[in-house]
């Protein structure tokens, strides 16, 4: 959600253009429209990890480095009701008690967002924040405060600037300083796509202000009257986030659109990036009244992917990424990479990176390593890390150069585990993107992967399961039957369930033709392969021989029963160990799951990131409620559905692939 730029909320238009006269340069001459690119996907740098820094960052959206190497980052709510939170993480521990909170409507988009630190905090230790005042999600105000941090603890916070917030969504909320020590602020449309151009209005615009809340002299100038003196660009939607180019003058923004024309945006003071009310979804030929600068990249009708954190890697960890633009999309988890022109103004080439699901923002850390939130916003958040890249065996191009893209697969592989998720709707596959300026010649473009198209005949759009199932099949998960039914309602087999959560993990380890770790999964089992995954990444496990019709066949072989029914509580273990999730359980959430029950700590753990929930107590199938706690029930024992599976394999590695509303 990275609400955080309320920009997720699907902002959609954003070719730059210039409205009125600006005290900047003349506009450049208008680029040809953007020429379409087939998707691909590109793997991982040789010898580059992915490590998991926080599990559990909670519902975290931006984050900012301080000089000393400590991270500070927003969570857009808590546990605690209308609370947002500041974290930090230092020395490889995540300080257990907030920095600071503030008061917030968490409904939505809004809550505590964006985040970025004075120029000068080791002197004054200013920290700033983005955040929708608490109203009881009614008409209130986004604002931005600084406080004072000091050890670990934030105070005297003080607002410096504000705007009207009277929508549930579009707040934006994403807060940096740039090189020249300005803060700019991204502020969403208020779902009013008039305000966007309106000079008047703070909504849909970028700001530009002094670290005091006063406004820059140098601020571009917007001709009409009344314009107001902190408007840097304006036609924005709801743009996620924005990054700085350090060897260029260049702003990149992401920017979600309304069902069309999601984008990456070059950001020029003065200019109109196009959204307006009876927008026209013209990202192929933008109208030049609104826009003198075509996007970089967009997605055209049948989108979104609702793209959120932005970023040039600035690092050495990665060495072949360096200085190469980054950009996040919350409904498909992406990573994508973008390839750009020598002059920085155009993005040639356009790849998904495999093995990565970010969600949220990205950052370069002070290590040099590539950190990302993997999920965030409305979900729990992770903090992943990329590093261990060895430098290129060649020179590493000029800054100036175009990198040739690096050798593609078809398809992305699936991820192996999103400031908030952008209200924004998705079709199951991405539709394909366009960016400006053509790929290198030498690498001729991939043939485009066809379309998502799956659907079942007995999961129409109105199933509870729809998103879920529909989520996964497209991702190569699951799949169906010849008779293109799913089946949802029926239960789900040990051996189904070890093939979807190995695929829903990542799992592609190549088994030797004669390895066979269960005396009843020979190589030539249906589910032989998948099994075997799962065991050797110690996810699953079976059942001692010696029972009736399992003897033991002088291995040390246990049986695992591929045919059975696989229980709630089993599959709530063998997702959570795939997942990683760790800790000791202080809680009691189901009546009949307490401490000391065989599957009690995985089923906390899931039920603590709302991945499972359970039965109301007092109505079947649970049992009588017991007071005072009155818990719900979640009968582990009893088999579950191949439409529940789809559902808790979702929510736990693809967070956010469900279809938000818009």
């Amino acid at each position: 959600m990275r609400y955080t730029l309320a920009l997720l909320a699907g902002l959609c238009a954003v070719a730059l253009v210039l409205f009125g006269a600006t005290t900047g340069a003349a506009p450049a001459p208008r680029p040809a429209p953007a020429a379409p690119l087939a998707p691909a996907a590109e793997n991982l740098p040789p010898g580059a990890v992915i490590d998991t820094i926080i599990p559990d960052a909670g519902n975290a959206v931006a984050m900012a480095w301080d000089p000393d190497g400590r991270l500070f980052f927003t969570q857009k709510s808590t546990s605690t009701p209308n609370t947002g939170a500041v974290r930090l993480f230092a020395n490889n521990v995540l300080q257990a008690s907030p920095v600071i909170t503030f008061n917030v409507d968490t409904c939505s988009e809004r809550g505590l967002l964006g985040i970025a630190l004075d120029p000068d905090f080791s002197t004054n230790h200013y920290i700033y924040v983005y955040y929708t005042a608490y109203s009881n999600c009614g008409a209130t105000e986004n604002r931005v405060a600084r406080f004072v941090e000091t050890n670990g603890v934030g105070s005297s916070p003080t607002t410096i600037f504000t705007s009207l917030q009277t929508a549930p969504n579009h707040n934006g909320g994403n807060i940096h300083f740039g090189p020249d020590g300005k803060l700019y602020i991204s502020i969403g449309d208020n779902a009013n796509a008039a305000n966007a151009q309106d000079v008047t209005a703070k909504n849909g615009k970028m700001h530009r202000i002094n670290s005091d809340g006063t406004f820059p002299v140098d601020n571009p100038v917007f001709t009409q009257t009344n314009a107001l003196p902190s408007l840097f660009a304006m036609g924005l939607r709801n743009s996620f986030d924005f990054t700085f180019d350090p060897l260029s003058p260049n702003i990149y923004a992401s920017e979600n659109g309304p069902g069309c024309d999601d984008e990456a945006n070059r950001i020029v003071a003065g200019y109109n990036y196009g959204w307006r009310a009876g927008y026209p979804c013209d990202d192929a030929n933008p109208d030049p009244t609104y826009n003198t600068i075509p996007p970089l990249w967009y997605i055209g009708n049948g989108c979104c992917v609702a793209p959120t954190g932005i970023e040039v890697y600035r690092g050495n960890a990665v060495p072949t990424w360096h200085n190469d633009l980054f950009m996040c999309a919350y409904n498909y988890s992406y990573l994508y990479h973008f390839y750009l022109s020598g002059d920085r103004n155009q993005i040639v080439n356009a790849q998904t990176v495999n093995g990565v699901s970010c969600n949220m923002d990205i950052s370069t850390g002070p290590d040099g390593a590539f950190y990302y939130f993997q999920g965030g916003g409305y979900s729990m958040a992770s903090l992943k890390r990329i590093s261990g890249a060895p430098p290129p065996a060649t020179a590493t191009p000029t800054a100036t150069a175009t990198p040739a893209p690096p050798t593609v697969t078809d398809t992305p592989a699936p991820p192996t585990a999103t400031a908030a998720p952008p209200t924004a709707t998705a079709t199951a596959a991405p539709p394909t993107a366009t960016v400006t300026g053509t790929p290198p010649t030498a690498t001729p473009s991939p043939t485009p992967a066809p379309p998502c198209t799956i659907e079942f005949s007995d999961v129409p759009p109105g199933s509870p399961f729809y998103s879920y199932i529909r989520c996964l099949a497209c991702r190569g998960v699951l799949s169906g039957y010849a008779d293109n039914t799913f089946r949802p309602g029926n239960t789900l087999t040990r051996g189904q369930a070890a093939k979807i959560l190995a695929n829903a993990a990542g799992y592609t380890d190549t088994i030797p033709p004669a390895r066979q770790s269960f005396v009843d999964v020979p190589p030539a089992q249906p589910f032989w392969e998948w099994i075997e995954r799962a065991y050797a990444h110690g996810v699953i496990s079976g059942y001692t021989c010696g029972g009736p019709g399992e003897p033991c066949d002088g291995t040390g072989r246990t049986y695992f029963r591929p045919n059975a029914d696989i229980t709630r509580g089993q599959l709530s273990k063998i997702v959570a160990f795939a997942a990683g999730y760790t800790g000791t359980p202080t809680t009691q959430r189901f009546e009949d799951v307490p401490p000391g029950h065989p599957f009690y700590g995985p089923i906390e753990q899931m039920a603590a990131r709302d991945i499972i929930s359970g039965y109301t107590c007092g109505a079947p199938p649970a049992g009588p409620c017991v007071p005072p706690a009155n818990r719900p029930y979640f009968l582990s024992a009893n088999p579950v559905t191949r439409g529940q599976a789809a559902k808790i394999l979702a929510n736990t590695f693809f967070p956010n692939c469900q279809t938000p509303a818009r």
